[in-house]
């Protein structure tokens, strides 16, 4: 598969199919901006955010299943259904976790993530596959003057489903509605999507994800986004996923 960044589009759209033994490439190019401050998010720029993701999700890869990308745009560990891949993920955060010395919190955490996806397996046809950036957040979306100007680190890509990838995002959705409503304003003008339902998906997305994120405070040394992550997690183990 061969890609590379359109610059009125400003992410990789695929060109070429390749197939059989052809390696995979995917080339972008340099992005200019700098990640808007979380204080400075508003409305209009949820907007924008939302209409950028639509575009990035009309990139059509002709893969069937879920997982990560691996270095020539392959998934070695391709789940047949978006909660297989679920279960392998957190799997995998929690294998990391049991080799620290301090793995108690996340061992329960880890359990009760199990239980929680288990259910989801009835409703995997509710999980479309598409292709997905993996880490969509401010922190990955150039701006100047306040017009996106790219998006960077698509290391986290693959195919995953919609809430999988606004995870991230949830943190604004959560904090003010209406920028839940700005993004699918931007992202789904035609409100074919059922909100309500996908803003409880989202926030057991942005749950699950606090496995991966402890990996990443602890592997990152982030004191202060260490203690906020076991804050969280702390809370949701009393009060159970919602």
């Amino acid at each position: 598969m061969l890609a590379n960044t359109q610059l009125s589009d400003k992410i990789p759209s695929v060109i070429e199919n390749g197939n059989g033994a052809q390696q995979s490439v995917l080339q972008t190019s340099h992005v200019l901006g700098e990640p808007i401050q979380d204080d400075k998010v508003d409305n209009s720029y949820m907007k924008k955010l939302g209409h950028m993701l639509k575009i990035v999700h009309s990139v059509n890869i002709d893969l069937v299943g879920f997982g990560s990308f691996d270095a020539s745009l392959n998934i070695q560990n391709i789940a047949e259904t978006f909660p297989a891949f679920l279960s392998w993920k957190v799997t995998q955060w929690n294998h990391w976790h049991s080799t620290q010395v301090e793995s108690d919190l996340a061992n329960q955490y880890f359990s009760m993530l199990l239980k929680s996806i288990q259910p989801l397996e009835k409703f995997s046809s509710q999980f479309a596959a598409i292709f997905c950036h993996g880490d969509y957040d401010t922190k990955n979306i150039h701006q100047t003057n306040g017009e996106i100007a790219g998006i960077v680190d698509w290391e986290h890509s693959g195919m995953f489903c919609l809430s999988w990838e606004l995870r991230k995002l949830f943190r604004f959705f959560e904090k003010q509605e209406s920028f839940f409503t700005s993004f699918l304003t931007g992202y789904d003008e035609h409100q074919t999507l059922s909100t309500e339902h996908l803003f409880r998906m989202t926030k057991l997305m942005a749950q699950i994800d606090l496995l991966g994120h402890l990996r990443w405070c602890m592997a990152s040394n982030n004191a202060i986004q260490l203690s906020n992550t076991k804050g969280k997690m702390t809370l949701i183990l009393e009060g159970g996923i919602k």
